[in-house]
């Protein structure tokens, strides 16, 4: 099978249209064409649906689109390492998050560990659908979630349908965390039908807060919300909680980080489940030397010591 053909091919399906794959290739159409005809015959069968609107990936087409992403992306690492020097090290990190505030140094270190030159650092900081499919589609190399058992069952699904495999590395109650000024905090307890007269902060709703919505919380579920602020940003989370009558589900893995800016965290009696912390990746995909020495110190900041693996 020739890379060249997988390089077209992966132009094709993105640009959904050979005419345009052939601009972005510098390279003519019919040349396209009969290299997809050879790549089909390799593969024994057809990869792509072409009408007048364009081409569409087959279910076989999509399976090898992100498998040819990934054997581009390690041929790239490979050629790579001949232009590295004791002068010159380019250090590169990936990393999906959902739904966990990261401590301020944990990227300093990173970047006095892997001692590069050139260092870039991509955190996608997003909703736990957009980790999985981030990592799915080989945007990022690893996701972090925090999600709630209730939610599990279903994540844990959604990963196998994917092909990817996970690993728990701890566990924890369900808190809220609210600025130290909060009236909450008075309560010797608290349960969630107080939380009803503040306001929820969350991130975007995607298909696993959705779930949420059918979580009892003591006879409160979050439809009974009424007043909610939608953020897609941790900082700015934070700032609002500071100075909003508000609050947010969280968990105990940002409770350190959080207290630096006078956020508390309580527990909320009537909360059944947990919170399960998560990394996730591509099945059968080697991670790189980064990524490895980011999961260590992510361990040592966050992991549990026992062994929870299920991948």
């Amino acid at each position: 099978m020739k890379l060249k053909y997988l390089e077209y091919f992966i132009v094709i399906a993105e640009q959904k249209s050979l005419h345009k794959a052939a601009e972005v290739l510098f390279n003519s159409q019919p040349n396209l064409t009969r290299a997809m005809h050879s790549l089909e015959e390799e593969v024994g069968a057809e990869l792509l649906i072409r009408s007048n609107q364009g081409v569409e990936l087959t279910p076989i087409g999509e399976s090898l689109y992100y498998y040819a992403k990934s054997i581009l992306t390690q041929l790239d690492a490979v050629s790579g390492l001949k232009m590295l020097s004791q002068e010159t090290v380019q250090s590169k990190l990936n990393v999906a998050v959902a739904r966990i505030i990261f401590a301020d140094d944990l990227m300093l270190r990173f970047y006095e560990t892997v001692k590069s030159n050139h260092t870039t650092i991509n955190l996608f900081e997003t909703t736990v659908e957009e980790v999985i499919n981030s990592v799915a589609t080989i945007q990022s190399e690893i996701g972090i979630v925090a999600i709630n058992t209730f939610q599990f069952p279903i994540f844990r699904r959604s990963l196998e349908l994917k092909e990817m495999e996970y690993e728990v590395l701890d566990r924890g109650p369900i808190y809220i965390q609210v600025s130290e000024e909060s009236p909450l905090l008075k309560q010797e307890k608290i349960y969630a039908r107080d939380l009803l007269d503040y306001s929820y902060i969350h991130l975007p709703y995607d298909y696993y807060a959705n779930i949420n919505f059918g979580l009892d919380m003591g006879g409160v579920r979050f439809s009974d919300f009424r007043k909610t602020i939608t953020m897609n940003n941790y900082h700015a989370i934070i700032r609002m909680l500071k100075h909003a009558d508000a609050f947010i589900f969280g968990n105990k893995w940002q409770m350190e980080e959080l207290a630096k800016g006078r956020i508390v965290s309580r527990e909320i009696e009537d909360v059944t489940g947990e919170m399960l912390l998560i990394w996730i990746k591509r099945k059968k995909e080697v991670i790189s030397g980064n990524c490895r020495k980011f999961l260590q110190l992510f361990r040592e900041y966050y992991g549990d010591k026992s062994d929870t693996r299920d991948t």
